[in-house]
């Protein structure tokens, strides 16, 4: 019951307007991947930098993994945006050089929307996980 009523509209979403499309899929794939690999550099650096909260430390030190997590993030999302305008871009000059039509709006802003779906399945999978693991511990 739960899961349907969280999960519900996501899901609909993502059939609705990602699947529907293979290059917005793709796209939306590779925001995913993109997203935990930003994840995973950041625990990287964090993980060789544990020995500082074992030693003592109070525990306003291990808050700072995670604000740094959601600075990275934030600091990156510009960065996303831009590359994504220049790839749409791109894509519209190479339409026009085949004498294909040009990219609409919808179109774009499904691009966009593959892009955030992206990074919200990389956070929910990423949460799930990490609620299963520390509840088993």
């Amino acid at each position: 019951g739960y899961t349907l009523v969280g999960a519900g509209p996501p899901a609909a979403i993502f059939y609705e307007f990602i699947v529907s499309s293979p290059f917005v899929l793709l796209v939306s794939l590779a925001s995913a991947f993109f997203w935990v690999t930003v994840l995973l550099a950041n625990s990287v650096v964090w993980r060789s930098l544990s020995w500082m909260t074992h030693q003592g430390q109070t525990e306003a030190l291990r808050v700072l993994p995670l604000i740094s997590f959601f600075a990275t993030e934030e600091l990156l999302r510009p960065m996303v945006f831009r590359q994504t305008k220049r790839a749409t871009a791109a894509l519209e000059r190479r339409a026009v050089a085949l004498r294909h039509p040009r990219l609409t709006k919808l179109e774009r802003m499904r691009i966009f929307l593959g892009i955030g779906a992206g990074q919200g399945v990389a956070h929910s999978c990423l949460f799930f996980l990490n609620t299963v693991v520390t509840s088993y511990r």
